[in-house]
């Protein structure tokens, strides 16, 4: 029952490769198939498993946000002694909005100042702010990353850390530590082959680390790549107003828990949910075949 329907004969192949014929078929299918590929698979997906039974998926729309669900931002910046008095300009009537960092599928993300803290290194956070309507993967996405800060190992695991969640209109909002960029940033900005060798030595062993503590809690992230890998501090230093790389002895966490899940639920997305980045995307799910958390380490 894990070798895939063949879409030409409409039956299951008999022969290793007529298997793979099958799969390359079906790889070709999705490549050209006009459903916009993951974003309409992640949607179907939390249609189908996150949402109440009944409930149509819509996006909120109010006076606080844009036609695709995303908060409206404000019309200028603000300095921490200019605040920011629109909607957003203290969230969780806590954190106030700096400047916006990203913006993905299913969420922005933005720095904010955080006013209760009195640690200067955790007064600037990082926010992640799903679209409205979207609260159930925003929450999944909490409950697995706080679950696992609370296991052996995550200190050392270079995973980001959360400090907080909530909920702010129809969105929710989950609050981690502030990084520095991303590797795609540096490999786009410096070139694929600038980093030395020791230097990739030294990333790959964080990585394998993270990795390995995933594995060994039952969790596949399903979405490793350059831009998931987020800097601790910044690679660059300024001389005589230009921006030149430091010497490059990257530290690194990984981030972005948005399309993770435990293993004894990886029956769920064995075909209809399209996992991982397509230029990252591990050959077991390309085939639509069962899959382990190794697929994390192909990407």
């Amino acid at each position: 029952s894990s070798i895939p329907i063949d879409p030409v004969l409409h039956c299951r192949p008999v022969t290793t490769v007529s298997h793979l014929t099958v799969g390359l078929r079906n790889l070709h299918a999705r490549i050209h198939s006009k459903m916009a590929g993951q974003r309409l698979s992640s949607a179907k997906f939390f249609e189908h498993n996150l949402q109440p039974k009944g409930l149509q998926l819509t996006f909120a729309k109010h006076e606080i946000d844009d036609n695709n669900g995303f908060l409206l931002l404000p019309q200028s910046s603000k300095t921490a002694a200019e605040p920011d008095d629109s909607h957003f300009g203290l969230m969780g009537d806590r954190y106030s909005y700096r400047k916006l960092l990203g913006v993905g599928t299913f969420a922005q993300i933005f720095e904010a100042e955080d006013r209760l803290s009195h640690q200067p290194t955790r007064n600037k956070v990082a926010i992640k702010v799903t679209r409205a309507g979207m609260q159930g993967v925003g929450m999944q996405e909490s409950e697995l990353l706080f679950e696992l800060s609370r296991r052996p190992g995550f200190e050392g695991a270079n995973i980001i850390r959360p400090y907080s969640a909530f909920a702010f209109e129809d969105h929710w909002c989950l609050v981690m530590e502030k990084m520095h960029g991303s590797l795609h940033e540096v490999v786009e900005q410096m070139g694929p082959f600038a980093l030395s060798l020791e230097c990739l030595q030294k990333l790959s062993f964080q990585l394998l680390t993270s990795l390995s503590f995933l594995a060994s809690n039952g969790v596949v992230h399903a979405d490793i790549r350059p831009e998931n890998v987020l800097l601790r501090e910044s690679p660059w230093k300024k001389v005589n107003g230009r921006e030149l790389p430091k010497s490059l002895s990257i530290k690194v966490k990984l981030a972005d828990m948005g399309n993770s899940f435990r293993m004894k639920n990886s029956s769920a997305y064995h075909d209809d949910f399209e996992l991982q980045t397509l230029y990252y995307r591990a050959p077991e799910v390309l085939f639509g075949m069962p899959f382990t958390t190794q697929i994390d380490m192909w990407s």
